[in-house]
């Protein structure tokens, strides 16, 4: 929930008309200890190297979120967040969290998907890092 609500807050931070699958990704900074974003930095991903490739800022300070629906998702968003499910279900949880929306928009082939890759990221690697993630919760 907060990606999702800090992914809207990125967008209203920069008068975009819609939440859109680049500002899902960013938002993914806003959990810095979570799956994801440990995921990302195994990668060797930075935070300023993700935010120059989306060409986006984190909002400064205490953002207030838009209100229900003022910045409503965009159809790349609205993928991405299925794939996010579609990711949850393939690992049998019964929860979305960082890690299923990172996998979601690696396998939603779009814009968001693409700049990923030109960072480095694959959908296997990535599986692989996050499958490897949750298995240090288990030990």
């Amino acid at each position: 929930r907060h990606v999702v609500r800090f992914a809207r807050i990125i967008a209203a931070s920069v008068d975009a008309q819609n939440t859109t699958a680049d500002h899902l990704t960013v938002a993914l900074l806003s959990e810095p200890d979570a799956i994801a974003a440990r995921v990302l930095h195994g990668a060797g991903v930075t935070d300023a190297k993700l935010l120059k490739q989306f060409a986006l800022v984190l909002p400064a300070g205490d953002t207030e979120a838009p209100a229900e629906g003022k910045v409503p998702f965009a159809d790349n968003g609205k993928t991405a967040l299925r794939e996010a499910l579609m990711a949850a279900l393939r690992l049998g949880h019964n929860y979305i969290g960082t890690e299923h929306i990172l996998l979601g928009l690696l396998r939603d082939e779009g814009d968001a998907a693409q700049k990923l890759v030109e960072l480095g990221l694959t959908i296997e690697g990535t599986d692989t890092a996050v499958r490897a993630e949750l298995e240090k919760f288990r030990k």
